[in-house]
């Protein structure tokens, strides 16, 4: 059996870089070791942080009599070739040299970094300190080479581990097919909230290759329930996974639906009334619930690093590792109408919207890249014709279920003789983004008539339509709702 790499116990966190130089809790680049050295002495670093030169404050130690991981220098010989990428925080440290790596070989043990100073008592070291998740989140940033497992089994864990990722293979597959798997709890609602340890099959939009590095990143969130509430009374821990920047999205279709029902459910739901942010996010299947369940407080102590493949660019930090990540931002988000491109201001929950629908396609999308935005805005919708933004615009799901809430709920009378026509409570349209929307009621004798037979009744920016009395020798029974689309003026 090969041996795998994984990561347990996540932790980091989250905020924005400041002006001037980053900060992290704690980073290691292994610049500080001689080549071919050992990082761990017995099971403690011989030096533990490169950042403060310090010799003492140990953060690097292992668990196991023996380990054998091995710092080398890329591109010596048969040693690895530098990756083509770095960690934020060294990325933005100017004059920070690359020359070494790490070859983890742990010989049946765990090589941890802990977050805060490690605890000593004699020569035996464990993780520090716990560090609270803070509302705005925790970030562990680092660099890694999977090396597959082959026998499909989970990772030894501890009560303590909140997290496992590591690569699969299957061999039997030609060629071998590797999956990326997460060990992270399935919530429900069995009358009380049961949070139970499963492995899951993920995907980051692209197949992981062993021996090729990836920006692995992991930002903890202290209760993904309440969209980042901090010890609330039934909080749950939650990460989220970063490859290269791109989310891990769990592939089991039924990851998220318990979630969500436990979630809303009228004796134990965590959804506040007309929240639109943390449903759209528990349905991107981007959450991954601690191993350790319930609980009021959200803690980290440090990651730990089993079985061979290499590292580089530890960082423990408070601030977001993507906040000054280079992209289209600066870009216009843009739809079409009539042919011409329209600004648009979408809101934070359009976003997760159409990152939800495209990921329920099997799909991925990074909502930092604006380009790629756009470009999910204005599919269409199965074949409908209709591209997505139009039904976030209409305050709808950009799913073909979504737009079957567009349609007219009811047509009566009202105690004059008028016309009342009503469509459904979830047609909801959304003004100053850059889009005027006109309501349009039309009438015509069949349901199936051209569309210059349909004429006018009245127009309204919103859902509710003025009652209206038909005339004495109109044979109108037909009545249908469209929807016009403009720029507002100032974009014109």
């Amino acid at each position: 059996m090969k041996k795998l790499l994984f990561a347990t116990a996540l932790v980091a966190s989250a905020a924005a870089f400041a002006d001037g130089a980053p900060t992290a809790l704690n980073a290691i680049s292994f610049e500080g070791y001689t080549a071919d050295s050992n990082v761990t002495v017995g099971n403690k670093s011989d030096s533990p942080d490169t950042q403060t030169g310090s010799t003492t404050a140990y953060f690097c130690y292992t668990d196991g009599d023996q380990d054998g991981s091995t710092v080398k220098a890329y591109g010596v010989g048969d040693n690895l070739a530098a990756p083509g990428t770095r960690t934020a925080y060294f990325a933005q440290l100017l004059g920070q040299s690359n020359a070494n790596y790490l070859e983890l070989s742990t010989e049946g043990g765990i090589l941890w970094r802990s977050i805060n100073q490690a605890d000593s008592s004699g020569s035996t070291y464990s993780l520090g300190t716990a560090t609270n998740v803070a509302s705005t989140g925790l970030y562990l940033d680092t660099l890694v080479q999977f090396t597959p497992t082959e026998d499909g089994g989970t990772p030894d864990l501890t009560s303590d581990d909140k997290l496992a990722i590591w690569l699969n293979v299957d061999s039997s597959a030609t060629p071998p097919v590797t999956n990326l798997m997460v060990r992270a709890a399935y919530v429900e609602d069995t009358g009380s909230v049961v949070c139970t340890p499963t492995n899951f099959s993920a995907s980051c939009g692209k197949d992981i290759v062993p021996g090729q590095w990836y920006r692995l990143t992991v930002k903890a969130v202290a209760d993904v329930t309440k969209a980042g509430a901090d010890n609330a009374e039934n909080a749950i821990l939650g990460f989220l996974i970063f490859i290269d920047n791109d989310p891990v999205v769990a592939t089991d279709a039924t990851f998220a639906s318990s979630y969500i029902d436990t979630a809303t459910d009228a004796d134990f739901g965590w959804i506040p009334v007309g929240d639109t942010t943390t449903i759209p996010l528990l349905q991107s299947k981007t959450v991954f619930p601690s191993l350790k369940g319930l609980s009021r407080t959200a803690t980290l102590q440090g990651v730990g690093f089993k079985g061979s493949g290499a590292l580089d660019d530890i960082v423990w930090t408070e601030e977001d590792p993507f906040a000054n990540t280079p992209g289209p931002q600066t870009d216009d988000y843009k739809v079409e109408i009539a042919g011409s491109d329209v600004v648009i201001t979408p809101q934070e929950g359009d976003l997760a919207a159409v990152q939800a629908a495209v990921i329920a396609g099997g799909g991925t999308l990074d909502v930092t890249d604006v380009a790629a935005v756009n470009a999910a805005l204005a599919a269409e919708i199965g074949s409908t014709g209709i591209p997505r933004w139009q039904a976030l615009f209409l305050g709808l799901p950009p799913t073909e279920a979504g737009l079957e809430s567009f349609k007219i709920n009811s047509i009566s009378f009202n105690e004059d003789g008028e016309v009342v026509v009503t469509l459904p409570a979830a047609v909801d349209p959304k003004t100053g983004r850059g889009v005027n929307i006109t309501l349009k009621l039309k009438k015509a004798d069949t349901p199936n008539a051209a569309a210059a037979d349909w004429t006018d009744v009245e127009s309204a920016s919103g859902t509710t339509f003025a009652p209206f009395a038909p005339g004495s020798t109109d044979t109108k029974k037909f009545y249908k709702v469209v929807v016009e689309f403009a720029a507002t003026p100032a974009q014109n």
